[in-house]
């Protein structure tokens, strides 16, 4: 059983790390993008996005286009601060290995938790030793 503590535990410590590096690039990325003054795609290219025909019985039409107009009136306001939001970003990579680290420690904790839990719970097999500097009970009718 604790084979299979310690065995979840570096599962889910490699997918929490693998998951905390590809944050960690896409923050870095879109900093960097950001911070480079990328313009808005065209608004002809958000236009120009067509449903296909099985999805339009599920969607308005008239929500899709103001869900456009939306997005088109937020990347028209976000288009000046392009570079001023990238700095602003800069923070979030260091911020996302930090999360790592309180997320392993935590799943450190949980499977150390476990682990001693199962052994406070586990009964000794008989005829087991006892260990090294704890009191040796006598065994029943001893004198």
């Amino acid at each position: 059983m604790k084979i299979l503590i310690w065995t979840v535990f570096g599962l889910l410590a490699g997918v929490w790390t693998l998951m905390s590096w590809l944050l960690a690039r896409l923050a870095g990325w879109l900093a960097q993008w950001m911070a480079g003054g990328a313009a808005a795609p065209p608004p002809s290219a958000l236009t120009e996005v067509r449903l296909p025909a099985w999805l339009l019985d599920w969607v308005d039409v008239g929500t899709l286009q103001a869900l456009q107009q939306a997005v088109l009136a937020l990347l028209e306001a976000l288009r000046g601060a392009g570079p001023w939001l990238g700095d602003a970003l800069h923070w979030l990579q260091p911020a996302v290995w930090g999360l790592w680290a309180l997320g392993l420690l935590v799943l450190l904790a949980a499977a150390g938790g476990l682990h001693l839990l199962l052994r406070v719970a586990t009964p000794a097999p008989p005829g087991a030793r006892a260990p090294a500097g704890s009191p040796v009970a006598s065994p029943p009718g001893a004198a």
